[in-house]
């Protein structure tokens, strides 16, 4: 069995982080499985790049997610 990836952040989807939707991760959906907003998601980005680089301020975390995100299904325009 090949592994998934969240469509949304491209966590890997393990029953530890799996959200109530199959696609998504349990930080990118609510509890009913829906979708979180782009601003959230793309927040809570920017903070995991902040701790993988502490060396980046909130507005590069943040740009740097919302290139991100655009090669992700969930949030490709």
């Amino acid at each position: 069995m090949s592994q998934q990836f969240c469509l949304s952040c491209a966590m890997p989807l393990t029953p530890e982080s799996k959200g109530a939707h199959t696609l998504y991760c349990r930080h990118c959906t609510d509890d009913e499985g829906k979708l979180r907003s782009r601003d959230y998601v793309q927040s809570g980005l920017a903070q995991f790049l902040k701790m993988l680089d502490e060396t980046i301020d909130d507005s590069v975390a943040m740009k740097r997610a919302a290139l991100y995100m655009q090669a992700m299904p969930a949030w490709a325009e």
